[in-house]
């Protein structure tokens, strides 16, 4: 049966193959076994809304949003032009 992935930062799994990768935007993740990649995707990857600990806690997932914040932040700060009087 087919994952439904929830992480929004989730590119794609890679071939069981090759050191059985996971994708996202934090790079490429290689794992030791498909049962640790499992373990990972179904705690992190995949798990639905309301499941423990979901991809809201993954370590990627947690410095990509990190960053996303930042920059929307110091995007901000380089618009603002104070006005004069």
């Amino acid at each position: 049966m087919p994952l439904a992935f929830q992480c929004p930062y989730f590119h794609r799994e890679g071939k069981k193959r090759e050191n059985y990768p996971v994708w996202c935007e934090g790079g490429r993740i290689n794992f030791p076994s498909i049962d640790a990649r499992n373990e990972h995707v179904m705690r992190y990857c995949a798990c639905v809304p309301g499941c423990y600990p979901g991809w809201e806690r993954c370590p990627l997932a947690v410095m990509l949003t990190n960053e996303y914040e930042r920059n929307i932040t110091n995007d901000k700060k380089q618009d603002y032009t104070p006005s004069r009087k």
